[in-house]
């Protein structure tokens, strides 16, 4: 009896066994798939971020701002489509500043004469007759550009004497159109001082017939910080100022500016400036993409206890037309600039905590010269269902921007472009 009874057990056991496969792969339909299999960046769903705050502004569009199109243009060096065939995308903030980067000028080898928004305080600073503008020069001379072709500058004389500065007049390398419009600017540039003792400032003056503090704290802004210890230093400035609409006009200062000749003029010696740049800095510099529910996606957000890591990946290569020295066709955009970097933004239906996540990734030293894989490790606990989603947002939000919006290491937001490519989202059980 006992016997047949640890039969019937062992027969159930076995069938019990039989029963549960153990080989199932209950994630099986996830593993290596993309989530935003639908959502490519041809797919329309991607779009620059509005800006509510200008929508009465007549004629305003985020497209003068931003730049965000398909890169048929570089169809000819095959960066066109990603290394997985799908349509590569320019993803640029443009410099609003007219000629920034000076490569615009025909004639490098002679004094700077082009852009009226460029002007010197008197004849005894001037830009240099024979290599104002200069272009690639051979290592071992005095002076080098800071990119390609940098502007030069220099007094006449040894003597720092009052009112010796060089004058930007950024209404004017802005254009009228954008310069009307409110809002918040950042004004940025590359530049050394190669003099011996001098020190220069870097000054803004008031806005002409304006009530709008354009600084970032006191009406008005100065550096004093253009040291010329060391002609290696390299120093990428920042400023903030805002528009109210009124404004007929702004002036930036470099050198002596109020007149006392105290060591902070342009002395005989040098100084260069390049990437001179003005973006908008009110606007989010992002493209932006909605999963509005969890099953938005080619496969569903998984929610609750199932959520797990997810991966987050896409590919950059630098923007060919961004090479300043650039000779062969696509040429160098006149004033486009490679990017700091670039930064996504996650907002995630999450059923407690954060829902939001923001990683940065800066460009290297060498470049994007080939495509290059990012990816960006995340752990979302998304809501059970698409009713648990709070009014008026979505399942996933995911916002990408070339520059840094994520901390202070490159100096807060900064013009540029870079291709993109494969946005792609896996869940990793």
């Amino acid at each position: 009896m006992r016997a047949r009874a640890l039969g019937i057990v062992s027969a159930s056991l076995l069938l019990l066994w039989s029963g549960c496969n153990l080989n199932v792969d209950y994630f099986g339909d996830y593993r290596g798939k993309n989530i935003l299999g639908n959502y490519g960046f041809s797919t329309g769903k991607w779009s620059l971020e509005p800006y509510s705050a200008y929508s009465a502004v007549p004629l305003y569009s985020t497209a003068d701002y931003m730049t965000w199109a398909a890169a048929s243009d570089l169809s000819g060096l095959g960066l066109d489509a990603g290394p997985d065939g799908t349509p590569a995308y320019r993803l640029e903030i443009k410099n609003l500043f007219q000629d920034g980067d000076f490569e615009s000028q025909t004639n490098p080898s002679t004094s700077f004469t082009g852009d009226a928004w460029w002007s010197l305080s008197n004849s005894s600073v001037k830009f240099t007759s024979s290599s104002s503008l200069l272009p690639n020069i051979s290592s071992g001379t005095s002076y080098s550009p800071l990119e390609h072709v940098s502007l030069f500058f220099r007094s006449a004389t040894t003597a720092d004497i009052p009112n010796n500065y060089l004058a930007i007049q950024l209404d004017s390398a802005l254009g009228s159109t954008l310069w009307q419009r409110s809002g918040g600017y950042r004004f940025r540039f590359s530049f050394y001082n190669a003099g011996s003792t001098t020190t220069l400032d870097v000054h803004m003056v008031n806005q002409t017939a304006s009530s709008t503090t354009n600084s970032e704290g006191s009406g008005t802004w100065t550096w004093n910080n253009l040291n010329a210890s060391d002609t290696v230093d390299v120093y990428n400035l920042s400023r903030y100022f805002t528009l109210d609409g009124t404004a007929t006009g702004a002036t930036v200062y470099i050198g002596d500016w109020n007149g006392t000749g105290t060591g902070n003029g342009v002395d005989a010696t040098a100084a260069v400036i390049d990437n001179v740049r003005v973006i908008q800095n009110d606007l989010p510099p992002y493209v932006i993409t909605k999963l509005s529910g969890l099953s938005s996606g080619s496969l569903k957000l998984l929610s609750g206890s199932r959520s797990g890591a997810y991966s987050f990946s896409f590919y950059v290569h630098d923007d060919p037309t961004a090479d300043q020295s650039r000779a062969v066709a696509p040429v160098h955009s006149p004033n486009r600039l490679n990017p700091s970097g670039v930064t996504v933004v996650f907002t995630a239906a999450v059923k407690s905590g954060s829902g939001t996540y923001k990683a940065f990734t800066a460009r290297p030293a060498t470049g994007w010269t080939s495509w290059t894989k990012i990816t960006i490790p995340l752990g979302f606990d998304f809501v059970s269902s698409d009713s648990d989603i709070p009014s008026g947002s979505s399942a996933l939000t995911i916002e990408m921007g070339p520059t840094n919006t994520y901390d202070s290491t490159t100096g807060g937001r900064d013009a540029g472009s870079l291709i993109i490519s494969s946005p792609t989202l896996v869940f990793n059980p």
